[in-house]
């Protein structure tokens, strides 16, 4: 085998190692999203956005094109999720302004979704689903 294959090979390998092995509750990682599914009226459209879990510090959600970016602060997290290339599910407790939501990241035999889950004043439930496009 010639040099220059070893040497693909070889960062081949590091690179998959770096992605296989992410945790997420200690990784910076972007969750593009392709599509976002109301999960009151099971109403599925098309939409993209941009998710980044900053560790376990804190969740920016990217909408518009970038045009219009929340950034929500990670008050406890449930769950673990060591490898984000196998199945699991890990959530992010979030606070902004004083107003909570859960988002749940998790990747099973259907693909990777990410839900969020608001509560109103009015105890109202408010969840939306989005699909994640596949990494890699």
């Amino acid at each position: 085998m010639g040099m220059k294959k070893i040497l693909l090979l070889f960062i081949f390998s590091v690179i998959t190692m770096f992605v296989n092995g992410q945790n997420i509750a200690s990784a910076n990682l972007t969750w593009d999203v392709d599509e976002v599914t109301d999960l009151q009226t099971q109403t599925t459209i098309p939409y993209k956005a941009t998710f980044k879990t900053n560790a376990s510090s804190s969740v920016e959600w990217i909408q518009k094109e970038g045009a219009l970016a929340t950034l929500y602060n990670v008050v406890a997290t449930e769950g673990t999720w060591e490898n984000i290339s196998s199945y699991g599910s890990f959530t992010f407790l979030l606070n902004r302004n004083g107003k909570h939501c859960r988002l749940t990241v998790e990747k099973d035999v259907g693909g990777t979704f990410i839900t969020l889950h608001f509560e109103t004043v009015e105890n109202k439930n408010y969840r939306q689903r989005f699909r994640v496009l596949a990494k890699l």
